[in-house]
């Protein structure tokens, strides 16, 4: 689990991020949906290169990977309340 988080760069990190949220966004499946979900949320670590944050083009990418992670966020909330899983709690 904390393999991928802790060795890539983290232009991979957000790379791999997108690519498990879209997908979770296309999934037919809810259960597959929830497990890309958590896979993306748990591997996002937060702004893109923010001591870089003074060049536009790195606070444009921070924006939208952060967006994007937020959308994550409230597919999977909405996914845990379909599935009556109140109790699950994301760190």
């Amino acid at each position: 689990k904390r393999g991928l988080r802790s060795r890539k760069p983290i232009g991979f990190r957000q790379w791999v991020v997108h690519r498990l949220i879209k997908s979770a966004k296309q999934e037919n499946v809810e259960e597959k949906a929830v497990i890309r979900y958590e896979q993306a949320l748990d591997i996002y670590q937060g702004d893109f290169m923010s001591k870089l944050m003074d060049l536009h083009w790195i606070q444009a990418q921070a924006i939208y990977y952060h967006s994007m992670y937020l959308s994550g966020v409230k597919s999977l909330a909405k996914l845990y309340l379909n599935e009556s899983r109140y109790e699950e709690q994301r760190s």
